[in-house]
């Protein structure tokens, strides 16, 4: 069911034609995309590894980008962010399977795409410096395809760099409330030992406050997919609604 909601958020921020759909200005602008898809597991937690959907989800919504001719408008995409989870040794690295196959597929650039078990510093770094050149007429559009921490930590270092206006030009999109709440440590429904205080993960709520409430925050409601599902019938090649 997530894969559905993740494909319909990217497709209502990019190209849905509905005249009753807030489309948030989109308009040719920066993309970027940060996703969960860990396999390895993570035994500290309760639930080890991430659904098979996040993988299906990700070759597809790089495709809907693909076929919108956007490539060079992906100007980051990290994968694999559950934060403190570990590298994949024993088990199939899915995600990167579906993210290279779609880089070489639909000729992606490869140097903006990282999987952060392996390059937390280069992923961070990467979407801090796309944050910090946003503008009015130049901003960001982040698609939120896993949990918060990852991109807590980003927000915070962009406000250690002193960029917080920058923070008023990006525009976050959630499509899964569990995404947006959900934490890999800290959380005693799901940590198998508890976790020290400064240990914590933190939530998009807490990444909202943290900003001081700059971003700009949507998530796409279920009974919006569905209306979206009812409109469009099927999703062409093209990333528009359609019949066929």
């Amino acid at each position: 069911m997530r894969f559905k909601y993740l494909v319909f958020a990217l497709t209502w921020l990019l190209n849905i034609n509905f005249v009753w759909a807030d489309n948030w200005q989109y308009n040719n602008n920066r993309i970027a995309i940060s996703a969960d898809g860990n396999n390895q597991p993570d035994e500290l937690h309760f639930w080890t590894t991430a659904d098979p959907d996040d993988w299906g989800a990700t070759p597809a919504a790089l495709a809907i980008i693909a076929k919108l001719k956007l490539q060079d408008r992906l100007v980051h995409f990290s994968y694999n962010n559950f934060i403190d989870s570990p590298v994949h040794t024993t088990a199939t690295n899915q995600m990167e399977i579906g993210v290279k196959g779609a880089i070489n597929y639909w000729r992606f650039d490869q140097k903006r795409f990282f999987d952060v078990t392996e390059q937390y510093d280069q992923a961070l770094n990467s979407l801090v410096e796309q944050i910090v050149i946003s503008t009015a007429k130049d901003p960001l559009y982040f698609v939120h395809m896993g949990p918060s921490e990852f991109f807590y930590r980003v927000v915070k270092q962009v406000l250690l760099q002193g960029k917080a206006e920058s923070l008023n030009h990006v525009y976050v999109l959630s499509h899964s409330g569990y995404n947006d709440n959900h934490l890999r440590r800290g959380d005693p429904k799901f940590d198998k030992k508890p976790v020290a205080k400064y240990k914590v993960h933190h939530t998009l709520t807490q990444t909202k406050a943290l900003s001081g409430n700059r971003l700009k925050y949507k998530k796409l409601k279920i009974k919006t997919v569905n209306g979206i599902l009812r409109y469009c019938g099927t999703l062409n090649m093209t990333g528009r609604c359609g019949t066929g």
